[in-house]
């Protein structure tokens, strides 16, 4: 598959088994912001790949994943 870049989303305890495979931390907020929806976890990206910036509106994700967040405990303090 030519023109794909492969992401993997690691716990902390297993990016150093992905980065001595050839990944390496995602430093793109943008692209994290969209494809990284857990707060536990790291967005890694194969270092063989072109750098990938994201699109403007990806930011936008991580605002809506906090109010989302927001919205759920809201909801928890009215039962």
């Amino acid at each position: 598959a030519t023109g794909s870049n492969v992401y993997v989303l690691a716990l902390e305890e297993s990016c150093a088994y992905w980065m001595e495979h050839g990944f390496l931390l995602e430093p793109s907020e943008r692209l994290t912001a969209r494809l990284n929806v857990f707060s536990d976890t790291h967005l890694l990206r194969r270092a063989a790949d072109p750098l990938d910036d994201g699109e403007a509106g990806d930011e936008d994700l991580a605002v809506e994943s906090g109010d989302e967040s927001g919205d759920d405990g809201e909801s928890d303090e009215s039962d």
